[in-house]
């Protein structure tokens, strides 16, 4: 099984490159509506629609989609909009667990002055 690509690593590939995706394989009737709305995202920061990302991510948001991952993009992609009074109100819910995400929001503090909450 592989790992999925972290935070930093897609924002690094989104930001060096101006690769496209393939076209996703259809999605299913039967697909969780959160899902959906998370491709969508992912699909709109690869396009560089980072507007449209940002809602969609904001839709996964409303459907429940229980990945760690929505809310540091949904803010990245606001970020990327210039949206940034918008982005620092979603970082401020957000509580910094992992190396991992600490490197990412410590990157964005740095590159775009929006800061998440550390955990003590």
């Amino acid at each position: 099984m592989r790992r999925p690509l972290s935070i930093t690593v897609i924002a690094t590939l989104l930001l060096a490159t101006a690769f496209m995706l393939p076209a996703a394989p259809q999605i299913s009737a039967a697909t969780d509506p959160g899902t959906i709305a998370y491709v969508r995202g992912i699909g709109g920061l690869v396009a560089r629609d980072y507007d449209g990302a940002a809602q969609w991510f904001a839709q996964a948001e409303r459907e429940r989609l229980a990945l760690p991952t929505i809310r540091p993009l949904e803010v990245y992609a606001l970020c990327l909009a210039g949206r940034l009074d918008d982005a620092r109100r979603l970082a401020e819910d957000v509580n910094v667990h992992d190396a991992d995400a600490r490197h990412f929001w410590n990157w964005l503090a740095s590159t775009f002055q929006v800061r998440a909450q550390p955990t003590q």
